[in-house]
């Protein structure tokens, strides 16, 4: 099957659902195992949590802030947004309670679904100290179900109004995501601001469908449909992770979250996989982490390694320019690969073929 790319984010969702409903698109660590959710059940978790959010009086066209690392329940929240023909705006759980704030009270959040205590307390401190501050803001909802104080619904008490709510029209969220047209905003992405405030940036279904079929002009003969495994850690709250976010429904790959960056070389071995989008310092610690165990190697190993370098660059310095590497270059490339490359990829999972 070839890769799925139609007008808008939902419409190729709906497709992907309808195409490829047995195949496992998330994994989870779920205790001492991970567990697979396949488009079947992730459509069915994104429509009951859409319905539950408009139960709770979510309109078309109303933002929803999410504020979370990325991990399974992220993916369920977005798409259940769309479905409410509402807007999505991530924001980096890393960021202050002033800095949330902002965001909310600038897009006029009604809804903040928020991934655990921490990022909670943010919000609830806000109110503490001004019981007017948040405006907007109408309900906060919790991914974690421990502790969820009164007043707060937890993201499991939301998919079971959305079961209720559903039977009052159940067509409605799948109407929803086909009625979306591409000029259509679907996130607002929110800078840092190199000089004051943070800037609301806004998105729309063609503007993200305009680099997805970018990535598959680029990646296409080198990503095998539906058979490509991805370990994500980056963000999805980063430009390049609302990308990622959503190119596993026009590739139709298996997605697993990292656990948390401290057990992301573990969990490289754990899943293998064949694909990681990230940003240069994950490459650049992982450099540091090989050079490291080099230098405590055996001379005559640390100059194996320093040609092999050497005539990776070489290789692809031609190949990044367009050319054709000389016959020499290619072959001890292959040399070097053999020797060097392909035991250093097995020290990081063994799978991965490309890196974004």
């Amino acid at each position: 099957m070839t890769f799925l790319l139609r007008k808008t984010i939902t419409e190729t969702f709906l497709e992907r659902a309808r195409l490829t409903p047995e195949l496992v698109a998330f994994q989870y660590r779920s205790g001492v195992d991970w567990t697979g959710i396949t488009f079947r059940r992730f459509f069915e978790l994104c429509r009951d949590t859409s319905f539950g959010l408009m139960s709770l009086g979510l309109k078309p066209g109303e933002k929803v802030a999410l504020i979370s690392s990325s991990r399974f329940e992220w993916p369920v929240s977005d798409m259940a947004i769309l479905g409410a023909r509402a807007v999505t705006v991530p924001i980096y759980p890393s960021v202050t309670g002033d800095e949330i704030q902002f965001i909310l009270d600038h897009c006029e959040a009604r809804i903040a679904i928020v991934e655990n205590a921490s990022q909670l307390r943010k919000l609830l401190q806000k109110r503490d100290e001004n019981p007017k501050a948040l405006p907007h803001l109408r309900q906060i909802i919790v991914m974690d179900t421990t502790a969820v104080p009164a007043g707060i619904l937890s993201f499991k008490a939301v998919q079971r109004f959305g079961k209720e709510h559903a039977e009052r029209d159940p067509a409605a969220f799948e109407a929803h995501l086909a009625q979306a047209s591409p000029g259509d905003v679907f996130t607002i992405c929110y800078t840092s601001g190199t000089t004051g405030d943070p800037k609301g940036v806004m998105l729309t279904h063609d503007n993200l469908m305009s680099v997805l079929e970018d990535c598959v002009q680029v990646l296409g003969k080198l990503l095998r449909p539906e058979q490509e495994v991805t370990l994500t850690l980056l963000p999805y709250a980063h430009i390049l992770g609302r990308v990622e976010s959503m190119a596993i429904h026009v590739f139709g790959w298996r997605s697993a979250f990292a656990e948390s960056p401290d057990r992301f070389s573990t969990n490289l071995r754990e899943i293998r996989p064949t694909l990681i989008f990230t940003v240069p310092r994950i490459f650049e610690k992982a450099f540091d982490r090989v050079n490291a165990t080099v230098a405590r190697s055996p001379g005559p190993l640390q100059t194996l390694y320093q040609w092999a370098l050497t005539s990776g660059k070489a290789y692809f310095q031609a190949v990044w320019a367009g050319k054709r590497p000389r016959l020499l270059d290619a072959a001890q490339y292959q040399l070097a690969r053999a020797m060097i490359f392909d035991k250093v990829r097995d020290g990081f999972g063994g799978r991965l073929r490309c890196a974004i």
